[in-house]
């Protein structure tokens, strides 16, 4: 698994001008980790024909969109992975990661980081300019997708605008598991004291390096931020 950027107790700092995106074509924020899943959850249901849905909550609180928590979550049917899942999902980091690089090897899928100097990290981007939002071009705001560049696979917005969910606990140390399609358990345990878990793709007000395609972020689960959204996936056959 990719190093992070940040310490754990820190999530990445988002400083936004007091205008924000509030067009359709802007994206979802504000979103807890759990939120997402039970979204996922929803469209898999009002799929035609209906999806299984991959997780199951229990212990929620709240009201969608208003921050939702659940004390209890697990994969649906005692799936051993959530690649086993029918229907939509987060996906795995290392599903994110492969789908931001499109095919690439370098810091970003528009090229590499041009500059070296640590004290310049809010200094302009050149591969950065055309495919994302980012602290130095967003005027700390987010901005309706689908307005720079695509990667080669056609995605907009994998890099910058807003960090995005993904399904993993963040990985400390070496990490272990299979090499190939790696997850980490989805289970949320009641009595755990405080689930972190992975967001990727920094946000419109971050620093280039926060937004290489390797960089990491691992918020609470129950974080409630500007700056973190999502977007889904499934499994096919």
């Amino acid at each position: 698994m990719p190093g992070s950027n940040m310490d754990p107790e820190r999530p990445e700092p988002v400083i936004e001008a007091s205008v924000t995106c509030k067009d359709d074509e802007c994206p979802l924020r504000y979103a807890t980790w759990f939120e997402a899943l039970l979204f996922a959850n929803l469209l898999s249901e009002r799929h035609e024909p209906p999806l299984a849905p991959c997780y199951e909550l229990s212990g929620c609180e709240g009201e969608l969109g208003r921050g939702v928590t659940c004390g209890r979550v697990g994969l649906t049917g005692g799936a051993a992975s959530v690649y086993e899942c029918e229907g939509y999902r987060l996906p795995t980091e290392a599903e994110w990661e492969y789908a931001a690089r499109a095919g690439t090897r370098t810091a970003y899928y528009g090229g590499d980081i041009t500059g070296t100097d640590p004290d310049a990290r809010v200094d302009p981007e050149p591969s950065l300019e055309a495919i994302a939002w980012y602290a130095v071009n967003s005027a700390g705001r987010t901005h309706p997708v689908g307005t720079k560049r695509p990667s080669r696979w056609l995605l907009f917005d994998m890099l910058g605008n807003v960090a995005e969910w993904t399904d993993d606990r963040p990985v400390f140390g070496e990490a272990e598991g299979p090499a190939t399609n790696p997850a980490t358990p989805i289970d949320v345990r009641a009595d755990s004291a405080r689930d972190l878990r992975v967001t990727r793709g920094g946000t419109a007000a971050g620093a280039r390096d926060m937004l290489r395609a390797a960089g990491q972020n691992y918020p609470s689960s129950d974080a409630v931020h500007r700056g973190i959204g999502f977007r889904l996936a499934r499994t096919t056959k």
